[in-house]
C-alpha cells in the first residue's frame, strides 16, 4: 500500500521530514531531540540527514528564541537560574555549544532565519 502511494507521489519521506522538522522547530525543539524522535518513528537517517543540519547557526537562534519565550529577555540572575535555563534547553534537544551561546546572548535575531 505505501509503495503504491509513493509511486503515485502521494507519500514522501522527504516531505514528511520537512513538515515534521518545521513543526517541532516552531515549538522550540532542537535538532538532537528532533532527530531522536524521527529515529523512533522509523524514518531512515538518509531521509533527515540533509534536512536536520545540527551544526547550522539557525539552531542557535531557535534556542535563543525558546529561552526568550520561556524566561523573558533578561539574562539569568545567578548560576542557579543559568543552570535551570540550560537544563530547559538540554531537554529541548539543543547541543552544549548551542546552549552556551544562547545563554551568553551571542546569537543574532532569529527572525527570518531559515534552516
Amino acid at each position: 500500500m505505501l509503495a503504491e502511494l509513493a509511486q503515485a507521489g502521494l507519500q514522501s519521506d522527504a516531505r514528511y521530514v520537512e513538515a515534521y522538522v518545521r513543526s517541532r522547530r516552531a515549538k522550540g525543539f532542537g535538532p538532537l531531540r528532533i532527530v531522536s524522535e524521527l529515529r523512533s518513528r522509523g524514518v531512515p537517517a538518509t531521509a533527515f540527514d540533509a534536512v536536520v543540519d545540527a551544526t547550522s547557526p539557525a539552531w542557535e537562534a531557535c534556542a535563543a528564541a525558546a529561552l526568550r519565550k520561556r524566561f523573558g529577555a533578561s539574562a539569568p540572575a545567578d548560576a542557579r537560574e543559568r543552570a535551570r535555563q540550560a537544563r530547559f534547553l538540554e531537554q529541548r534537544g539543543y547541543s552544549t555549544g548551542q546552549i552556551r551561546r544562547a545563554l551568553q546572548g551571542e546569537v543574532a535575531d532569529p527572525q527570518g532565519t531559515e534552516l
